[in-house]
């Protein structure tokens, strides 16, 4: 039994995303595909489009044997600690062969061995790094500059314009995480990746089959109506949107505002910069223009500065509206970054790979959260307890823009297919 691991949001899922699964099956001979997918609130900061458990449902009627939910403290947190956590997830399953990701490069060995260089963290490049930071950059630009300046110095790579574009691809960069990850982890994963098909991460253009998710979620935000993306996903993705289209979905970050500027009118700035994300002088920028503004896309875009990317901002709220912390994310780092695997829905077909699972995996399973919730010590507790209030401030967005009660995490059953 050969099973593959896909590293997802499914926001919503699209062509591109078919494309991926199904070419990851062929490349990997895999047998079974486990997807670990975000939940309510996604790697960007943001809310997804369309709530966990209907996402759910996309990914197995499209080929996903397993969902798997990646916890919220990871899924709204930086590319390093989502791809940590995501491959730890599949490390501890016991049963996966490999993981394959989409990149804008499609170039497994380069990615493979810049993964391997930050791994190893050279002194020269620690200093240079430093020196980036020192001038102002956000450490993704500083990280960005210092290793294209360690391969010119080192000879290492003759095509630097190649290089760079690789550098200043979001999909390129996850991949890097994933890679590390593995490396770090001593993992016996094997990584593979496929190379991203028509459009960019930011095209927001939906005129060809294959668009970004980018694109269709920009699509909704402007327009009243969805039958022009039909031909940007799947039938049976399109069938579930149009079933739930301004009764459930979309929800944008936007429409928390009114949720983050109250909690922003009882926080000093020195509580500000409890929350994770929330560092260096972010702290007095979001306070100041917090009075400014009644929207959150209005705030990010005043807050934003050279060395504090939108990205950076959006997160940063994103983890004050959840009440995710800095100490309390510390203590999940120093032991086992993850406690459990919580199931959101599997297909009736892959019991073999279900049982395979029970049999491997070294952490604790979730079928049932009522029961994992008298079952749990902390810190577990408190990452599953996160997840419950996570899924219960979506539902109250969904409920007040749409008058649409959605099940909590402890009423809704996983989903089987």
């Amino acid at each position: 039994m050969r099973v593959v691991g896909l590293i997802v949001e499914y926001n919503p899922f699209h062509n591109g995303h078919a494309y991926h699964l199904n070419k990851s099956k062929e490349i990997t001979n895999a047998d079974f595909v486990i997807a670990i997918m975000s939940g309510n609130f996604l790697q960007r900061g943001t809310p997804a489009l369309i709530d966990q458990w209907t996402r759910t449902v996309m990914a197995l009627e499209n080929g996903v044997d397993l969902v798997i939910q990646l916890p919220v403290y990871y899924s709204t947190s930086s590319a390093e600690y989502f791809a940590n956590a995501s491959i730890e997830i599949l490390n501890n399953l016991g049963i996966v062969d490999s993981v394959c990701f989409g990149s804008e490069c499609g170039n497994i060995e380069l990615l493979t061995e810049i993964s391997r260089i930050l791994v190893n963290e050279p002194s020269e490049l620690k200093c240079l790094i430093k020196d980036y930071l020192g001038k102002g950059l956000s450490f993704p630009k500083a990280r960005s500059k210092a290793l294209l300046d360690f391969f010119k110095n080192q000879n290492r790579y003759t095509n630097i314009d190649e290089l760079e574009k690789v550098l200043d691809s979001p999909n390129n960069i996850l991949g890097i995480e994933y890679i590390k990850a593995l490396l770090k982890s001593k993992s016996s994963i094997k990584p593979h990746t496929i190379t991203r098909q028509v459009t960019g991460y930011h095209d927001i253009s939906i005129e060809k089959p294959i668009a970004s998710a980018t694109g269709i979620r920009d699509f909704l935000s402007n327009n009243e109506e969805i039958k022009p993306l039909q031909k940007n996903v799947p039938n049976n993705t399109f069938d579930i949107m149009s079933r739930f289209y301004n009764k459930s979905f979309p929800v944008f970050i936007d429409d928390f505002s009114e949720y983050l500027f109250y909690k922003l009118l009882s926080c000093t700035p020195t509580q500000l910069q409890s929350y994770l994300d929330v560092s260096e002088g972010l702290e007095d920028r979001i306070f100041k223009y917090s009075k400014e503004c009644n929207k959150i896309s209005t705030l990010i875009e005043k807050v934003k500065t050279k060395r504090f990317t939108y990205t950076r901002i959006q997160r940063a709220l994103i983890h004050i509206l959840l009440n995710i912390k800095k100490d309390d994310f510390q203590v999940l780092l120093n032991t086992d970054l993850i406690y459990y695997i919580k199931y959101l829905g599997f297909k009736k077909e892959s019991q073999e790979l279900l049982k395979n699972i029970k049999s491997n995996c070294t952490l604790p399973i979730i079928s049932n959260t009522n029961k994992a919730l008298g079952n749990l010590t902390s810190p577990a507790l408190k990452m599953l307890e996160k997840d419950l209030y996570a899924t219960h401030l979506y539902n109250l967005c969904v409920s007040q823009k749409f008058n649409t009660q959605l099940n909590s995490d402890l009423t809704q059953k996983f989903i089987i297919t």
